[in-house]
Order: C-alpha cells, then sequence, then structure tokens
C-alpha cells in the first residue's frame, strides 16, 4: 500500500533504500518545502535486485506532481 506524502520535506523517508545514502541525503537537503499533488509508482522486477543495472533488469519509476516546491 503506498501513502501520499503531502509535505515534499518528507519525500527522503520514502525512497527506496536501494538508492545510495548520498541520493537520500542530499535529497533530504535539496527539498525543504512544497507538496505533492499526485504521485504513481511503477515496478518492474524483482525488487531484491533493486537498482537495475540494466534496463532488461527492472523498472523503478516515481512520478510525482508536485506545487511550491523550494530548494536549499
Amino acid at each position: 500500500m503506498l501513502r501520499c506524502v503531502p509535505d515534499a520535506a518528507r519525500v527522503a523517508r520514502y525512497l527506496p533504500l536501494g538508492l545510495s545514502a548520498a541520493t537520500r541525503d542530499y535529497l533530504r537537503a535539496a527539498i525543504v518545502a512544497g507538496r505533492a499533488t499526485s504521485a504513481t509508482v511503477r515496478v518492474a522486477g524483482d525488487l531484491r535486485d533493486f537498482p537495475y543495472d540494466r534496463v532488461r533488469d527492472g523498472e523503478f519509476r516515481l512520478r510525482i506532481q508536485a506545487q511550491d516546491v523550494e530548494f536549499a
């Protein structure tokens, strides 16, 4: 089950652990305000193999529409 995260500053909490800690830390510091108005997630492939090295291994796509986003 996916939950909507209306506060964009909290988005880093919901990123996959397969992303590097540096990427998650960057996004945590960079996105300071805003709100998500809608979001969709597409997952194809085995999440145990995430992040996928090749396109044929799988896909993780996150599409977010947001408003009033502020970056540090």
